[in-house]
């Protein structure tokens, strides 16, 4: 009875030393796998952090302060942190390459990182060299929008995308959900719609799709949306011209303090500058706000219109543009290109670029890029050129008609990388190069 007794406590001691070397094992090869997405998360951040960094590599110095250098064949230095208790994290970022996706024209860099755990005092380097530490490395590819804004579609949608009630888009659209024509509403256009499983090209009640030429198909993988940069014009603008340069007429109003310009009753105003920053812009009730004729070579006219977080004077309406009721801006120089809006928005409020009630007609003619806000095209308002947003809807009657010469509006502004796609490598490479074995 003895022996027996001892064989299986034997045993018992024997499956709980190996059960609990196991539990050690599970829970560092989790916490490497943590600390190669912390690295992971960490490049992508300093990338976009330090300003102008778009070809550089972003390294820290010994004081942990960032600053930027060259890639050496094609791949920056290698970054290393210590996450503490016996864990960190190296990760190496390529240079950047150009390539084409969706008709956009990016730019697309790739980020290997390796987690490792090895419990006792130790460094990364020593870590990453020891067999007796736990490692899992991972790459992201992540990139950046690299010129034409509308290189996707002339209607691009981040979220859904509705035409209805006798709605009309002439051009194509693309959206990274789901395109929905109802109720008599209308494309006349290529249509593409999200790559995610639910995401699809629905028509329904009378809907028309029928231009000849046109296709629809599915993304393999979402456009992109850089946001907008309105640092720039937030210090230097032309909001002094109000009214002097920029003359009005009828009882159009510009509150400085809280950068509103409201144009309303059969008012109008002329901007003549390059560049305005707003936190509301109103133009209703058989206004006008007229863009005047600008000269070869002149830059276009840029609006920009504040994120909300910026303008609490502005209430309900902040970060917003409102034309109605037989409103309209009129581009006096006829080409699309020559004026646009930029709508900073924000993930947190909601904002919205609204064309209504009869408003727009045929001298409508700019782009809005507004990423982070929804737009909408309603009650018999058109509009001619692009738009880009979060959210776009026509209906009643609305229309919107793409103008070829917005296929060349560029920003300038910083490069935003965003994530593409994620995937674990080998725990050691299988070649030279930092992300083989990926």
């Amino acid at each position: 009875m003895l022996l027996v007794i001892s064989a299986l406590a034997a045993v018992s001691a024997t499956a709980a030393t190996s059960g609990a070397n196991q539990a050690t094992e599970d829970k560092g090869s989790k916490r490497a796998l943590a600390g190669s997405d912390a690295g992971l998360q960490t490049a992508l951040y300093r990338q976009n952090k330090v300003p102008n960094a778009a070809d550089k590599c972003v390294v820290k110095d010994a004081s942990g302060v960032l600053g930027v250098t060259d890639p050496t064949g094609g791949w920056c230095p290698a970054q290393t942190e210590d996450l503490g208790d016996g864990s960190s994290y190296t990760y190496r970022v390529s240079a950047g390459s150009n390539v084409t996706q969706n008709g956009q024209s990016l730019v697309q860099r790739t980020i290997v990182a390796t987690g490792c755990v090895l419990p006792g005092p130790a460094t990364p380097a020593q870590c990453i060299a020891s067999s007796a530490g736990v490692k899992r490395r991972a790459k992201t590819t992540v990139a950046s929008l690299n010129a034409a804004l509308f290189g996707a579609g002339g209607v691009l949608s981040k979220e859904s995308l509705v035409v209805e009630n006798n709605g009309y888009i002439r051009s194509s659209v693309a959206s990274n959900d789901s395109v929905t024509i109802e109720n008599n509403g209308e494309i006349c256009g290529n249509v593409t719609y999200g790559p995610g499983a639910n995401d699809s090209f629905t028509m329904q009640n009378n809907a028309v799709y029928d231009c000849p030429g046109t296709s629809s198909s599915k993304l393999q993988q979402e456009f992109l949306m850089n946001p907008v940069q309105g640092d720039g014009a937030r210090t230097t603008n032309n909001n002094s011209n109000f009214f002097t340069t920029d003359t009005k007429v009828g009882g159009a109003t510009w509150d400085a303090a809280n950068k509103i310009l409201r144009i309303d009753n059969n008012a109008s105003v002329t901007l003549t500058g390059d560049t305005y920053s707003f936190c509301y812009l109103q133009v209703s009730n058989n206004s006008q706000l007229i863009i005047a004729p600008r000269a070869a070579g002149r830059p276009p006219l840029r609006i920009f219109i504040d994120k909300p977080e910026n303008c609490a004077g502005a209430g309900s309406d902040k970060g917003s543009i409102r034309v109605e009721n037989n409103a309209a801006i009129v581009n006096q120089t006829d080409d699309v290109a020559m004026v646009q809006i930029y709508v900073e928005g924000s993930t947190s409020t909601a904002t919205n670029v609204n064309f209504l009630n009869n408003s727009g007609g045929p001298d409508t003619k700019l782009v809005v890029y507004a990423p982070n806000s929804t737009v909408t095209v309603r009650n018999n308002g058109n509009y001619r050129g692009a738009i880009a947003a979060k959210r776009v809807t026509v209906e009643n009657n609305g229309s919107l008609v793409w103008d070829d010469r917005a296929s060349v509006v560029t920003m300038s502004t910083d490069s935003v990388y965003q994530r593409r796609s994620w995937t674990e490598c080998t725990v050691t490479p299988q070649g030279t190069a930092p992300d083989s074995g990926c």
